[in-house]
């Protein structure tokens, strides 16, 4: 499971996709060995297999056990898990891409092959006989939200040859979106089993059966409806005038818009399908950059700038310095020995003043720290996420409902005006990683 969670192991590799199914049954019911068995008694209660709790202290999770087929002399059927709680086993038979399997009867090769859950019920019925424990309940787990009816009745039908006189009710569906919900509403967890869970969860969110979808709430999906139409004819119309007030007053103090032949917004990029939380605007900004300070280099030279943004998700009037991330290996060569007076610097810098590092989301920075309390080690740190996706950013934050285009200019010529008293020390970092134009030069 962690080697997966990691990246170590890819499922959709050719080799490993056959794996990929035995993988996620050992997550989640390997887990299930470790949990207290409260969980044992929820799953079992989700399959209509009512459990004593009392007994359910002394029950068996067994994964792959080998079941001798008394019918078929040398068979030996192995089911994905067996619990045994009480008097009664549960059989698991988990399927994530792959259909259920068929048995050729070796007693009868011309009759028509049978169920694998068929088969399962017969050698798992005659193994329990022999423990004195009760018939056994045959569950199938699957990904789809339909329930597998052709498989259940096939196995129904076919379970009569076996076992005469079986009820059809032994063979029943769980989704395994609802062993997540089973598992998400454990109570009363320690802290190392919620660890526990939460890592099955992400593994199943990650392998794509955690969730299915339900239907929308009404009241949920108008909400969204209204703010994306009061965001749309409200916020962002009032967004620009703010924009263009902004900059009109700022270029009357020498800072243009950053790319003056590109006048546009600076926006968030990127929806991923498997992150629906990034589907969110979370901010809407606007770069600018003092005319007299020097010419930038490159594509993401482009980007080193000063902004100002408004910040949707932990809301805020934002106004920094951006400076995109140049890349791990960069930035661990060029920047290491420039670290020592970038801290000296921060430090003497007013009050308000964070440091932020983000992945490339803005509205959703990793690591937040006040300017005044950086040291070497917090850089050392922050250098191994510099992907040229990232960005480091000095910033200052007001009550957004409360920002006038007057405080974030103050705002603006006081960040130009402090960066302009440190001297050196950030025109030196952005000089080495290339940011800066061959002999471009800091005014001061």
């Amino acid at each position: 499971m962690f080697a997966e969670l990691h990246g170590k192991f890819d499922a959709r590799h050719p080799e490993t996709a056959d794996r990929s199914e035995d993988l996620l049954t050992s997550a989640v019911f390997g887990a299930l060995r470790h949990l207290p068995r409260a969980a044992v008694v929820a799953l079992c209660g989700a399959v209509g297999v009512p459990v004593d709790p009392h007994a359910a202290r002394g029950a068996r999770v067994l994964l792959w056990p080998q079941v001798p087929m008394p019918k078929w002399p040398g068979k030996v059927i192995e089911p994905d898990v067996l619990i045994v709680v009480g008097k009664q086993p549960v059989v698991f038979e988990a399927k994530l891409h792959s259909p259920f399997g068929y048995y050729l009867e070796p007693n009868a090769p011309t009759e028509p092959q049978l169920h694998q859950l068929a088969v399962q019920y017969a050698a798992v019925c005659a193994w329990a006989a022999g423990e004195r424990l009760l018939p056994p309940v045959i569950v199938a787990v699957t990904a789809p939200q339909q329930r597998p009816t052709t498989d259940l009745d096939r196995a129904a039908h076919d379970v009569l040859r076996l076992c005469p006189g079986t009820d059809a009710r032994v063979f029943r569906w769980l989704p395994w979106w609802r062993i997540a919900e089973v598992l998400s509403h454990l109570p009363e967890l320690r802290p190392h089993e919620r660890t526990l869970v939460d890592d099955v969860l992400a593994y199943m969110e990650m392998r794509g059966v955690r969730r299915v979808f339900n239907g929308f709430k009404p009241e949920d999906y108008w909400l969204v409806s209204a703010a994306q139409r009061v965001a749309g004819e409200r916020v962002y119309p009032q967004v620009q005038n703010f924009v263009e007030d902004l900059a009109a007053v700022l270029d009357d103090d020498g800072i243009g818009w950053s790319q003056p032949s590109y006048r546009s917004m600076w926006l968030p990029l990127g929806a991923s399908t498997s992150k629906p939380t990034d589907w969110t605007r979370g901010w809407v900004g606007v770069e600018f950059w003092p005319k007299e300070w020097p010419k930038r280099h490159g594509k993401l030279g482009s980007h080193l700038s000063l902004y100002m943004l408004f910040d949707f998700l932990d809301p805020a009037l934002e106004v920094g310095l951006s400076i995109p991330g140049p890349g791990v290996a960069a930035a661990q060569v060029h920047w290491q020995d420039l670290l020592a007076k970038l801290v000296v610097a921060l430090r003497e810098l007013p009050a308000g003043y964070e440091l932020v590092v983000d992945p490339g989301d803005v509205s959703r920075p990793t690591r937040v720290q006040d300017a005044a309390t950086v040291d070497e080690d917090w850089f050392s740190g922050t250098i191994s996420v510099l992907t040229t996706t990232a960005h480091l950013r000095l910033r200052r934050r007001v009550d957004p409902l409360q920002a006038t285009v007057q405080q974030a200019r103050e705002l603006m010529l006081g960040l130009r005006d402090e960066l302009n008293a440190i001297g050196d020390v950030w025109w030196d970092l952005v000089r080495a990683v290339g940011y800066l134009a061959p002999g471009g030069e800091h005014p001061s």
